[in-house]
């Protein structure tokens, strides 16, 4: 099951975000993306579109709450649980 959900944010201030959801696919190898900007396929490959002009003005520093694939069970491992990546403010998104 293929889902394209377009949510698009206007951040006021410092103010963050705080993504939330869930995706089924089926068992396969693959990934998936969490990026900035808008997303289109062009020359079939999948591209993020922003002006990079505003670039350094982003800072997309990040904790990871929670992050699994598939239902928890005992001994799982879940290696980007309390990962945290901070940007530095003098280079942006670097």
């Amino acid at each position: 099951k293929l889902l394209n959900k377009r949510l698009t944010v206007t951040a006021k201030g410092k103010e963050g975000c705080n993504l939330a959801g869930w995706l089924e696919v089926n068992k396969v190898g693959g990934n998936f993306h969490i990026a900035l900007g808008e997303s289109t396929v062009r020359d079939g490959r999948f591209i993020h579109q922003f002006n990079p002009t505003d670039a350094p003005k982003f800072n997309v520093s990040h904790y990871i709450h929670d992050l699994k694939f598939g239902h928890a069970y005992p001994g799982m491992s879940l290696p980007l649980v309390g990962v945290s990546k901070s940007c530095d403010p003098a280079i942006g998104t670097g």
